[in-house]
């Protein structure tokens, strides 16, 4: 039985990294290069939003950019468990503001006073089946002004 060898976090959540954080019906199929899962998330190397909005939008899925950009900063004596606390905090950040995908921009290692101080920049973006950031998907629109009085 063979094991897939361990890799670190930051070789996963590198630039150009895409984070998958709720699985969405139109990508279960799709087998992208160089994936990997963290937890319950799935990410996605090698594959920008852009190109990843190319291949939602025929299927009626579109990828919506909530600005701003997030920042989170996180220190610890491990970098690996610095580099999981700023992981974790940019997550939450985006759950908290209504985003569905995360891409990771940029990783920056300090060392302040012993201490490992890890700096993460990420998009937040939202795929929804609606152009309008937050609405509701055409067809269900025009079902609820119609049932109104």
């Amino acid at each position: 039985m063979s094991t897939r060898p361990q890799t670190s976090l930051e070789e996963i959540l590198s630039e150009s990294a895409l984070v998958l954080l709720d699985s969405l019906p139109v990508l279960a199929e799709e087998a992208f290069r160089g994936e990997y899962r963290l937890g319950t998330y799935r990410i996605l190397k090698g594959v920008s939003a852009t190109k990843l909005e190319r291949l939602l939008q025929p299927e009626g899925w579109h990828v919506i950019w909530l600005i701003p950009r997030l920042t989170v900063s996180a220190f610890a004596f491990d970098p690996e468990r610095a580099l999981h606390r700023a992981y974790a905090r940019l997550i939450e950040q985006t759950r908290q503001q209504g985003g569905n995908l995360l891409e990771i921009e940029g990783i920056r290692r300090r060392k302040i006073l012993g201490f490992n101080y890890i700096t993460l920049w990420g998009k937040r973006f939202r795929i929804q089946p609606s152009q309008i950031a937050f609405g509701q998907p055409e067809g269900r629109a025009s079902e609820l002004a119609s049932a109104s009085p």
